[in-house]
């Protein structure tokens, strides 16, 4: 495997690493990294979000009501489907910040590895990330920043663009 761009760098060092430990091929690794990461997190995550907030039935009910919804990207490995698993999973984690039973660090550590897998998945991130935090720490006194609550939606408006607009003068060098 070879990036040819920086981009994917995230994914490329999860597969090698695998190799490194495993010695299973790298090839195979590509192929099936991304349905093994989604068949061993993706419903155990809602499930463990979910219990939190609903009884043991209703979340068992809705982590099988949740896995009809077709996952077509996750049935093969590319970068961007893997940054989609990253992104899922974070939102979903980010229902248990809330009630302040998982720290905030552990978000910033998923976004960084979203940024380094995919940017086009790990820039939203980040922005939504930062956003929550702030919501977070303003949540009671959230009128007098209203402020800074729109400011913080135009950063989220123009953050794409602007990072295609340096992508775009960095490749032309």
């Amino acid at each position: 495997i070879e990036p040819k761009t920086l981009y994917y760098l995230g994914q490329y060092a999860i597969i090698v690493f695998i190799h490194k430990l495993t010695m299973v091929g790298i090839p195979i690794l590509d192929k099936i990294l991304v349905p093994v990461l989604t068949s061993l997190f993706l419903a155990p995550t809602i499930y463990f979000v979910f219990q939190n907030w609903l009884k043991k039935n209703y979340a068992l009910a809705l982590t099988l009501i949740m896995l009809v919804i077709p996952y077509s990207h996750f049935v093969m490995t590319a970068p961007q489907h893997l940054a989609n698993l990253f992104f899922i999973l974070t939102i979903l984690l980010s229902m248990l910040y809330f009630r302040g039973q998982i720290p905030i660090s552990i978000f910033y550590l998923l976004t960084a590895a979203t940024i380094a897998i995919h940017p086009l998945a790990g820039i939203p991130l980040a922005i939504t990330i930062l956003l929550l935090n702030l919501f977070k720490t303003l949540y009671y006194s959230y009128i007098q920043y209203l402020n800074l609550f729109f400011l913080a939606a135009l950063v989220f408006i123009f953050a794409m663009p602007l990072a295609f607009i340096a992508n775009g003068s960095a490749v032309s060098f």
